[in-house]
């Protein structure tokens, strides 16, 4: 097992990952996209937003307001990380629901999904 200079196990398996994203998303009939997700610092509900992100990132499909500093911290000071997301507005569509409509639901899924995560460790 490699350690970072920070003291961090790297230790990454590209079966195990596989597996879990198949027992976590995919078994579950739960929606995957792929490709450009933009950062934002506000919700997709409101469509003006919406409309500006789609004029300067016609390929972005996503947003994802906290994880890109997540990354951004971990890539300076050489920290591994991970960023799980249940993302509640594709850019294209629009939310079409607030925030406070869905927290519960999305609180749900991501449970879930760490739950059998950190099963398929043990």
């Amino acid at each position: 097992m490699a350690i970072t200079t920070k003291g961090f196990s790297a230790v990454c398996s590209v079966r195990l990952i596989l597996a879990i994203y198949h027992k976590s998303i995919v078994d579950r009939g739960l929606k995957k996209i792929q490709g450009l997700i933009v950062t934002t610092d506000s919700f997709f509900g409101k469509k003006k937003i919406r409309e500006n992100i789609v004029k300067n990132f016609s390929d972005g499909l996503a947003s994802d307001m906290e994880g890109s500093s997540v990354a951004q911290v971990a890539h300076h000071f050489k920290v591994p990380y991970t960023v799980l997301r249940v993302i509640s507005d594709e850019v294209t569509d629009g939310a079409g629901f607030t925030f406070d409509e869905v927290i519960d639901e999305i609180g749900d899924e991501v449970g879930k999904i760490l739950i059998n995560y950190f099963e398929s460790l043990s």
